[in-house]
């Protein structure tokens, strides 16, 4: 496939998922969905659909005879985004007037590593190639979510370690992970009735839709607390996150010819914007701050953009 036609591809997956967001965002903006509506459908999407969702793709697609670096996923995660972190250092060292350190590396280090690459993976790719994918999605996940819920929390409102919850690592996605795992790990999945795999296969399709419809929600919260704009510091963000980052990672997937699909993953969570919890974290902790809000936000518009631009690049060359 040509670089451009690469590029259609994908851009038009990213133009399906900006409709589903953007119909959640017209939605919170113009009352039809509440912040108690918004909540519950958060709480469906994190403790009932993405959870089926997990377990019906784990018990179809893993094999641990075919997948026996399952283990290395988790670590991507976190190494991710210590590269992240990495180049926001980088940058801070260069440009003393990006300012707020915190906020500019987590923006950095942290992306919408679930929700979005689930659905693109789901848009783009056949079924074959993306019931693989989404395992390793899955896997990544729980690496990314360890580091997440612990040091970055404790880096972005500056609390000690003490004073962080880990009971957000081992929440319903997690466990329902850990019991795909043990289920196919001893081959008892095979003997779950038809009846409860359909019905938990059902409940997991619902995933990407209430998913994206949520992001479009808190996008739209998001709106809701900017106050002064920055511009030298989302300049930087978004140069650091979108541009940078994904042309860092994409260099290194060049050099190390790593195994197809865990190159494909590796790309598309480099690629994507900012991670919706810091926008979250943050206001619950520090009203004041809408700095994240605002990097939050302007990486996710400007990546329906750039994720088929480095997609279509690293297909390309990355062979």
């Amino acid at each position: 496939m040509s670089f451009a036609a690469t590029f259609l591809n994908i851009f038009s997956g990213m133009v399906e998922i900006a409709a589903i967001v953007i119909a959640g965002f017209i939605f919170f903006r113009s009352k039809l969905l509440t912040s108690e509506g918004l909540h519950g459908l958060t709480s469906l999407t994190i403790n009932l659909f993405l959870p089926c969702l997990i377990f019906s793709h784990f018990v179809k697609n893993f094999d641990f005879s075919s997948t026996a670096d399952w283990w290395i996923y988790p670590i991507i995660g976190i190494v991710i985004s210590a590269i992240g972190a990495f180049v926001g250092k980088i940058m801070l060292s260069f440009n003393k007037n990006i300012g707020r350190e915190n906020e500019f590396i987590s923006l950095l280090a942290y992306q919408n590593c679930g929700y979005l690459p689930l659905v693109l993976v789901k848009s783009i790719f056949p079924e074959i190639v993306s019931g693989v994918l989404l395992v390793y999605i899955f896997l990544f996940m729980q690496g990314y979510n360890l580091i997440f819920w612990s040091v970055g929390i404790q880096y972005l409102t500056k609390k000690n370690l003490s004073q962080v919850s880990f009971k957000k690592v081992f929440n319903p996605p997690f466990i329902s992970l850990l019991l795909s795992i043990f289920l196919v790990g001893f081959k008892i999945h095979g003997y779950i009735p038809a009846p409860i795999t359909r019905a938990v296969t059902l409940l997991g399709d619902c995933t990407p839709a209430a998913a994206l419809l949520t992001l479009g929600g808190v996008l739209a919260g998001c709106i809701g607390q900017l106050r002064s704009f920055s511009k030298t510091f989302l300049q930087n963000v978004v140069a650091g996150k979108l541009i940078i980052l994904p042309a860092i990672i994409f260099s290194l997937l060049y050099l190390l010819h790593l195994p197809r699909l865990m190159a494909i993953l590796i790309m598309i969570e480099a690629v994507m914007p900012s991670a919706i919890n810091l926008s979250v974290v943050s206001f619950n902790n520090k009203p004041e701050c809408s700095l994240v809000s605002q990097g939050v936000l302007i990486t996710h518009i400007l990546s329906i953009l750039t994720i088929p631009l480095f997609m279509s690049i690293f297909a390309f060359f990355v062979k």
